[in-house]
């Protein structure tokens, strides 16, 4: 299944830019918006409870290194501080 994959997406990027998805973990969310914009990519950003400071990016999908086409929409998952009790 995964070849199957593969090969659609290589099929289906043609003649577009392909970019390697940053590491943005651990960065605030602003300037991994602006990282993301920089390499041509998207931000969808998901606001959830964590342990990570507010504001921080503490997820994302897909992960680093991760080959998408330009344009993509990269998912960040932004803290909102630990949940309260």
């Amino acid at each position: 299944m995964r070849w199957i994959f593969v090969l659609l997406v290589a099929a289906m990027a043609g003649d577009h830019v392909m970019v390697k998805v940053p590491n943005l973990m651990g960065m605030e969310e602003r300037p991994a918006r602006i990282l993301l914009a920089e390499k041509g990519l998207r931000a969808d950003v998901v606001r959830i409870a964590n342990q990570m400071p507010v504001g921080v990016v503490c997820g994302q999908g897909p992960g680093p290194g991760v080959e998408v086409m330009e344009k993509y929409e990269v998912r960040l998952y932004v803290s909102t501080g630990p949940k309260e009790p």
